[in-house]
């Protein structure tokens, strides 16, 4: 059963000047997510699609902005590149399905949770 979606767009000139992009990702990205930044030069589309994604988890379980530590919500990738949410506390017993896409200036991210309840 489906118990949350959660939707976010993020605008990739947000992260556009690498070293706001450092700044930023130290402040609000988890320790693996600012490694997977760095391995890609701080790729201003996939910092924002991080961002997107960190959002729409969020918004999938009803918590405000900033409801959880943002560091603590950590968008993981699998070997296939497929991205997952790490972050016990939101998680709980629910399955957690993430799908992020960039075009131009915009990054989304799209997350999915299914379970028997609501966790949160």
């Amino acid at each position: 059963m489906i118990v949350g979606i959660g939707y976010d767009l993020c605008s990739v000139n947000r992260f556009a000047d690498k070293n706001e992009c450092r700044r930023f990702a130290a402040r609000w990205f988890s320790l693996s997510e600012r490694e997977y930044l760095a391995e890609r030069s701080y790729a201003a589309q996939t910092a924002a699609g991080i961002f997107a994604a960190k959002e729409a988890c969020l918004k999938v379980f009803g918590l405000p902005l900033f409801g959880v530590p943002m560091q603590d919500i950590s968008i993981e990738h699998d070997s296939a590149g497929k991205p997952y949410l790490r972050c016990p506390a939101l998680v709980g017993g629910n399955t957690v399905h993430i799908s992020i896409t960039h075009e131009g200036d915009v990054a989304g991210a799209m997350c999915v949770a299914e379970g028997t309840r609501y966790q949160v």
